[in-house]
């Protein structure tokens, strides 16, 4: 626009998001991996947020999976090792600390996966509710665009029109993973959490899961060059585990 000097992140990604998705009628639906709620509302004013939380143990497990799981594989481009997975405890814990905060904003709904997957009808009868709108009967099996859906199963790719319900599942978790997540603060607001007892991080625990002997769906490798790689980047990835668990447990 012309007599724009100086223009705020913000504002540029409003002009960008005006440019791209405002429409006379309808809904434009963005979809992102972004735990900050609170910015959304005040970036976007008009915009309302639907905030999907998951258990953080089968959470945290997923996420472990579907970067690690085959160790024949290349990690999902984040082989060896510039994917840091003690930064996820962090993720999970503003995730839920904003979901506490807006869990009654008119604006924002925060809907469990586990209700999605088990009670799937009302939860899409809910989400379209709070949008003003009446579902479709596409809209109550997985879609893209209305065609069969593509995605990630346990770090592999499949086509189905079926909504899984997965069983709870943290095998891949280390017991200082269990520990450090259940400090996760404001999960108890939404989920009922086992007590774990202290457990100190252990190299050789995780070097053992990095090569596929702990946790379910893991597939390992008897190449020696792959195993040399993986021995050799599990250090640099523990050294990482370690500082991100410092830092959560001592500022979060």
């Amino acid at each position: 626009k012309s007599g724009i000097s100086h223009l705020s992140a913000n504002a540029f990604l409003s002009h960008i998001c005006e440019a791209l998705f405002e429409k006379s009628e309808g809904i434009a639906v963005i979809n992102i991996c972004d735990e900050n709620i609170r910015g959304l509302l005040e970036a976007f004013p008009g915009c309302c947020i639907i905030h999907m939380i998951r258990n953080p143990l089968t959470q945290l497990n997923s996420r472990y999976l579907f970067r690690f799981g085959d160790v024949n594989s290349n990690f999902t481009s984040n082989f060896p090792g510039s994917w840091e997975f003690g930064k996820a405890f962090r993720k999970n814990y503003n995730s839920f600390r904003q979901a506490s905060i807006f869990n009654n904003h008119s604006r924002v709904l925060i809907l469990r996966m586990e209700d999605l997957q088990n009670n799937t009808r009302e939860m899409v009868n809910r989400v379209f509710a709070f949008l003003g709108e009446d579902p479709e009967a596409v809209n109550y099996s997985p879609s893209r665009r209305g065609q069969i859906f593509q995605g990630t199963r346990y770090g592999r790719r499949i086509s189905t029109d079926k909504i899984f319900a997965d069983k709870e599942d943290w095998s891949c978790l280390s017991p200082n993973d269990l520990y450090v997540c259940g400090k996760i603060k404001y999960v108890d607001r939404f989920y009922d959490l086992p007590e774990f007892t202290y457990a100190k991080n252990s190299y050789f625990y995780f070097l053992r899961r990095q090569l596929g002997f702990i946790g379910n769906k893991r597939t390992r490798t008897s190449n020696t060059v792959r195993i040399f790689k993986v021995i050799v980047v599990s250090i640099a990835q523990y050294l990482q585990d370690l500082y991100e668990k410092h830092y959560f447990e001592k500022y979060m």
